[in-house]
């Protein structure tokens, strides 16, 4: 695990992904910030040059960055040490152009600028203001390269005279990682590709340090699944391989581990009664398999919840809310019992709360579901589930059911109709899934064809989606039969003006004029074993079977 010395920063915290894609400081001249103006518009960056990014800084555009939301390690070196910043750090490229937002352990600052830029050559620099007006103090600012140090300067109002303090800050290149906590390497070719592991602290718990998707071994005996395997290895134990690298024993109640494991595996004792599930995906499986009763805490809040079944359990406090993933109140983990902690990979963006879980003897399992490109490799996820909570029959009678429903609705008819599956980003860009994505696969599943599909990328590139202009959505989209707008990120539309709002050019659209729009529940992402009635949903509105319908199991149409 790396250590980082902390001169007088922490590190940046991840921020909401709406924020990042929507919400970015405005420069303003010296002496003529406001409030209002903190809030509109895009600092305009410079692009970096080999002449004042110096040979070793590294462009968004030099080295392969898709315009899409990363995290990075951040160092901050000056002033007294009394203040900090938080990291990983949140980066976001649009259009090439990089922004990282700081997040200060202080509520005291009211501007930051850019030293480098205008200061040395006596023009006024541009300034930035907070953007947001509650808590500590946040700014979002240009970044013209990577692992180049960039002076700049915050003033603080914590003194009794505001004050000027000037700090060094650098980017680490080699720390990126996607929003799903892939890693992002950045090859001498200046091509960007993710790393299937991230640095696993756990001792003893992963067999490899930071293997590539290529190296990973990701063998299963899974029907759909490729980053889980589970294989007996004796009486009443069980070996569970994560992406090809985490290792657990997973025990019966009194069972010991087998001569010549638990030296590289964790190990984990059934049964298990206080589970904290920091990972939200996998909750829909408890439900399933009816067993939330062995689920005592949770880091999303109940009015996060968009299922009713847990949503209410969090209101009544059966199961708690103990913080984000990344700061949960250790105390009341602890307090609760706590026995197993199931996180997503978003947990390698705060190495420190997975260590310290462990340092109080609580083992943690890190879900890799949603790495899954087939909607049967995410639902078989249940199988594991059902392994830790003794319910594996359930489990195993709930996925083949599952496929059989399946099989039973899909009859290999393929319809002569292209679908586009998108959101618009709250910048007015619009955000596809590659071709190669999950939700791309229940499409062609239903007999549909996916309107970007040459838009592939590479398997190992970070990032499921591609953010385009509204002017290249609309050459690639506006003959598509149907248009499904994913409000996984986005709230859900309500009706075609609300589609409109977001871009004119929508109402020139093929499926608009045929009524063919439709949008996702907010409940799809959260209800993971909602893939086949999502499924059942596409083939539905492809046949024409839905036909005069306007709400689905998992879709409404837009009117």
């Amino acid at each position: 695990m790396k250590k980082f010395k902390i001169i007088i920063s922490s590190f940046i915290t991840a921020a909401c992904l709406v924020l990042a894609a929507g919400c970015v400081a405005a420069p303003v001249s010296a002496g003529k910030a406001s409030g209002d103006s903190a809030l509109a518009g895009a600092a305009e960056g410079t692009e970096a040059t080999g002449d004042d990014a110096g040979d070793e800084g590294k462009a968004a555009s030099q080295q392969g960055l898709e315009d899409g939301l990363y995290y990075v390690n951040l160092k901050l070196e000056g002033g007294t040490g009394k203040a900090s910043v938080e990291s990983p750090a949140e980066l976001t490229v649009e259009q090439g152009q990089m922004q990282v937002r700081l997040k200060w352990s202080s509520p005291y600052y009211d501007y930051m600028y850019i030293a480098d830029k205008g200061v040395d050559s006596g023009d006024e620099p541009e300034k930035y203001m907070p953007v947001n007006t509650e808590g500590n103090s946040e700014f979002i600012i240009p970044v013209d390269a990577l692992d180049t140090p960039i002076k700049v300067v915050a003033d603080t109002t914590a003194m009794s005279q505001p004050h000027e303090i000037e700090y060094t800050l650098s980017l680490d290149s080699s720390s990126i990682t996607d929003e799903e906590g892939k890693k992002v390497n950045i090859t001498r070719d200046g091509m960007a590709q993710n790393d299937l592991a991230q640095s696993n602290p756990t001792q003893g718990n992963s067999t490899q340090s930071n293997p590539t998707l290529a190296e990973s071994s990701l063998t299963s005996s899974m029907k759909y699944a490729k980053y889980f395997d589970v294989e007996p290895v004796g009486e009443g134990a069980s070996l569970i391989t994560i992406a090809g690298k985490d290792k657990y024993l997973l025990l019966n109640e009194g069972a010991k581990a087998p001569e010549g494991f638990g030296e590289d595996a964790l190990i984990l004792q059934k049964p298990f009664k206080n589970i904290y599930l920091a990972a939200s995906a996998p909750m829909d499986f408890f439900d399933k398999l009816q067993c939330l009763d062995t689920v005592k805490m949770t880091s999303t809040t109940a009015e996060n919840w968009n299922l009713e079944s847990i949503r209410s359990k969090v209101e009544s406090g059966e199961i708690s809310y103990v913080g984000k993933y990344s700061t949960p109140d250790f105390e009341a983990v602890l307090g609760r019992g706590c026995d197993l902690c199931v996180e997503s990979t978003m947990i390698y963006h705060k190495p420190e709360t997975k260590e310290k879980l462990e340092s109080l003897g609580i083992p943690v399992m890190v879900d890799y579901s949603s790495y899954e490109s087939d909607p049967l490799g995410r639902l078989e996820w249940i199988k594991l589930y059902g392994l830790l909570t003794d319910r594996e029959e359930q489990a195993g009678k709930f996925f083949d059911e599952a496929v059989a429903r399946l099989e039973s609705t899909l009859d290999g008819t393929a319809y002569n109709k292209t679908v586009a599956y998108f959101y618009v980003t709250e910048n007015g860009r619009v955000s596809v899934k590659k071709s190669n994505d999950y939700a791309v696969r229940m499409i062609e599943m239903a007999g549909g064809r996916y309107v970007f599909e040459d838009l592939t990328g590479d398997e190992n590139m970070a990032q499921s989606t591609v953010n385009m202009t509204m002017e290249e959505f609309y050459a690639g989209a506006r003959d598509a039969d149907i248009l499904i707008y994913n409000s996984a990120i986005d709230n859900p539309l309500r009706s075609l003006k609300d589609l409109e709002d977001k871009s004119e050019l929508f109402s020139s659209f093929k499926a608009v004029a045929s009524g063919e729009v439709w949008c996702t529940e907010k409940d799809m992402y959260q209800e993971i074993t909602g893939v086949t009635g999502t499924i059942e949903d596409i083939k539905a509105i492809l046949s024409g079977e839905a036909v005069g319908r306007d709400e689905l199991q998992y879709m409404h149409r837009l009117k």
